[in-house]
């Protein structure tokens, strides 16, 4: 009898541990979203919509570095990747080079870009003379981060700077 018992609460165990699951970080099938049109969502207020979803794209690193070191002491890298500039339509550039880039903000385009944050995160070196680029992938979670610097960048252009979305557990290729 009591392997019996023990089996009923292993049995319960394990259902309790497959229906925790999404709220521990895995993702159910299909909760993806193209990092475009998330940051076009993002910039139009409607970036909700996507918190739980794993974001994909490819973007560029024109900013600095960085490494953070969160509550628990554990370091991260956070990388600033910028995924396109927006036409006076509002439909979405590449921006392949740093001269592109340097235009955009000259002329005050908005941008769309995001955070990677992540322990795994590998710094890549410039491709002939250009910053990398990065495939990725990370969870949005609703965390933003605000640049204070690069005021075209997010939903709200302002004195104080733009939000940007920070994706976590980022991972590039």
């Amino acid at each position: 009898m009591k392997n019996n018992t023990f089996s009923v609460a292993m049995g319960t165990f394990v259902i309790g541990l497959v229906l925790a699951a999404p709220c521990c970080g895995a993702q159910p099938p299909g909760r993806e979203v193209d990092a475009i049109k998330f940051l076009l969502a993002f910039r139009a207020g409607k970036g909700d919509q996507y918190k739980g979803y794993t974001v994909r794209g490819e973007g560029r690193e024109f900013f600095a570095r960085s490494k953070v070191i969160d509550s628990s002491g554990k370091e991260e890298i956070q990388l600033t990747l910028t995924l396109a500039v927006l036409r006076a339509d509002n439909t979405p550039a590449p921006v392949g080079t740093s001269k592109d880039w340097v235009q955009a903000e000259i002329a005050r385009k908005p941008m769309l870009a995001l955070v990677l944050c992540g322990p795994s995160l590998k710094y890549k070196t410039e491709e002939g003379g250009e910053p990398p680029v990065y495939s990725f992938r990370g969870l949005f979670t609703g965390d933003v981060t605000t640049n204070p610097r690069f005021i075209s960048l997010g939903t709200t252009p302002d004195s104080k700077g733009s939000q940007i979305p920070v994706l976590i557990g980022s991972v590039v290729k």
